[in-house]
């Protein structure tokens, strides 16, 4: 099972119905009122262009939704939704984000065509409308599309301002599909420093479960006065990291992920102290390397070792928080970029991990990688902190068997038994074999069946074609049936 990051990406004709899908790779990076990152070009191109008002607040964190060419459809800063002329929609202002500057992302709906969610967390200065989420409808306003009426700022979970210590909201939250390639699971961490729980939010068909999956991970974050930060998931879905960055008590840790359940385990702190300031981690597409971005500049562990190796791939010489690494996310050229934030200056920069999969200085990491230019939003310089959200999608890879078209039981060393060809990805497997009146001859549940061509009483089977039948489910625990058949021949 292979996972990539990924946009909100509808394709379809732009009038009343807009059909979701997902793109292989989202080639086109909107920054809202900052341009855009095109990956047609090597390296990236960016272009200032934009049709969002310029003086629009956007932070770190923003979401989009494109086109399969890779044009806006809409674009939202956590408080406004805007549609792809860059005016809001009619339904589409007053969002309940901190002002752009914590985290939004856009999910789609499963089972639709034409609509999404977008999740909105409020957190800064005490914000307490907590975690909600608004349905967005492209069928609606003429194809430009709108927020559904009664389907907006729906609360999942409460902010500090009313409710009890122990269901504090941190910014960190982040979406991955779930094992059975339809559904998806929203995970959040609970802010609280000593609160040691996660939420993980089902969005299926029917909508999204109100009723959490809930993890308690044993890691004691150290104490402070907010939790912030970033997470995400592995390629493979197995694995979640998160980092947090407050002042002097900073961390970055490791979990084991089950995208079937939901369920987080196994915490393990990857810290060698909490003073170095996290904002950014990714994971390299083989999953073998996490990345860690901020203060102190670029940090490589490698999850090949035991212990883990951590590696400072790159020592930045900030001045202050304000000249950091920031986010960073796997491109659809499989190169991990990073946001270079500097409030005092009048531009931005992207680094670039060109071989992310590699060992230290083998990774290849180049600062200034592309330009960003200014732009113009109030106070001057570019108020820029990261990429736009996106829901890691997994590419569930169900089980495809085909067995042997004929094998030759006569005992003399060759082909004496029939199998599957290759058994991959495969978690448990129920295989049975029948004959042309429909009796059933051979029968297992063994990863590897083979079978040696003597019926269940141990008579040799007669010569002619059987039908085989599988049920099989790979790693992620999803099922997939098949059939086929096969020639016996003895002489």
């Amino acid at each position: 099972m292979r996972l990539k990051m990924y946009s909100l990406i509808l394709s379809g004709a732009l009038a009343t119905l807009v059909n979701f899908s997902f793109a292989q790779l989202n080639d086109v990076w909107y920054f809202g009122p900052h341009g855009r990152f095109d990956f047609s070009t090597d390296p990236p191109n960016y272009s200032p262009e934009t049709v969002i008002p310029v003086d629009t607040v956007v932070y770190w964190c923003q979401t989009q939704a494109t086109d399969e060419a890779g044009n806006l459809l809409y674009w939202s800063n956590g408080t406004t939704v805007f549609n792809r002329n860059g005016d809001p929609m009619p339904n589409g202002e007053g969002l309940l984000s901190s002002g752009g500057l914590i985290q939004v992302l856009s999910i789609p709906k499963p089972g639709s065509s034409n609509q999404s969610y977008i999740f909105c967390l409020d957190y800064y200065d005490g914000g307490e409308n907590g975690l909600t989420y608004s349905l967005v409808d492209m069928s609606l306003d003429d194809g430009f599309g709108d927020l559904v009426p009664g389907q907006k700022n729906k609360t999942l979970v409460s902010g500090v301002g009313n409710a009890p210590d122990n269901n504090i909201i941190s910014e960190i939250f982040t979406a991955v599909s779930h094992a059975n390639g339809k559904d998806f699971w929203v995970v959040m961490k609970m802010g609280h420093v000593y609160n040691s729980e996660f939420r993980a939010f089902l969005i299926t068909e029917e909508g999204v479960s109100s009723e959490p999956i809930i993890s308690y991970n044993p890691i004691t974050f150290f104490p402070s006065v907010s939790f912030g930060g970033s997470m995400t998931f592995s390629h493979d879905a197995s694995r979640l990291a998160i980092c947090n960055r407050t002042s002097g008590n900073n961390g970055i840790y490791l979990y084991d992920f089950d995208n079937a359940t939901g369920i987080l385990s196994n915490g393990f702190d990857l810290s060698v102290n909490h003073f170095d300031s996290f904002y950014g981690v990714e994971f390299s597409l083989d999953n073998t390397k996490l990345y860690g971005t901020g203060w102190e500049g670029v940090y490589q562990f490698d999850l090949a070792t035991n212990p883990i190796e951590r590696d400072l791939i790159y020592a930045g010489t900030p001045s202050s928080m304000y000249q950091t690494y920031y986010q960073s996310l796997l491109g659809p050229d499989d190169k991990i970029y990073i946001m270079q934030a500097n409030w005092e200056a009048d531009d931005r920069h992207v680094a670039v991990i060109h071989d992310p999969n590699e060992k230290g200085e083998g990774c290849n990491f180049e600062a200034d990688y592309v330009e960003i230019e200014n732009g113009d939003v109030p106070g001057g310089g570019v108020q820029l902190y990261g990429f736009p959200l996106t829901v890691r999608i997994c590419e569930s890879r169900l089980v495809e068997l085909v067995g042997a078209n004929i094998f030759t039981p006569n005992n003399d060393q060759l082909n004496d038994e029939w199998s599957f060809l290759a058994v991959d990805n495969v978690a448990a497997l129920h295989v049975r074999i029948f004959n042309r009146w429909g009796g059933l001859v051979f029968e297992s549940s063994d990863i590897n069946p083979a079978w040696d061509g003597n019926l269940p009483d141990g008579t040799p089977a007669s010569d002619g074609v059987y039908f085989y039948e599988y049920t099989a489910k790979n790693e992620s625990g999803t099922a997939s049936n098949g059939h086929g058949n096969l020639t016996l021949v003895r002489d």
